[in-house]
């Protein structure tokens, strides 16, 4: 099932090669498809990746003021995830979103700033 899932996701992917959103969330679709329930789900009769673009698409024109949206990612896979019926999962969001920005590590906090106490005596 996992096999035939991530096939049907490439397949779509190949028909829009040019298309970098259909690729992003082509890449997060393949990576939710490791467990049998959601490639499931991504196989069910009449669901593609377009018609998951399509929910993205429509989430847009709700959102747009002067037909300019701006999503945030967790607005985009969330729409993805209800089309498919999958359950969130932050982990495949974030790694999907470390590779559509080309980053091989993922965020971290800064570090809290650290105090220093110099005496400008200490120089001279």
């Amino acid at each position: 099932m996992i096999d035939r899932a991530i096939e049907k996701i490439n397949s779509e992917m190949q028909k829009n090669a040019s298309n970098t959103y259909v690729e992003i969330v082509g890449h997060y679709l393949i990576d939710r498809c490791s467990d049998d329930i959601a490639a499931a789900r991504v196989m069910v009769e009449g669901k593609t990746l377009n018609g998951a673009m399509q929910a993205v698409e429509s989430i847009a024109k709700k959102q747009a003021v002067n037909n300019v949206a701006v999503l945030t990612p967790d607005i985009v896979f969330d729409a993805v995830d209800t089309y498919f019926g999958i359950i969130r999962d932050d982990d495949v969001r974030n790694r999907t979103i470390m590779a559509a920005c080309s980053s091989s590590h993922m965020p971290v906090s800064p570090p809290a700033a650290k105090r220093v106490a110099l005496d400008l005596t200490d120089f001279l």
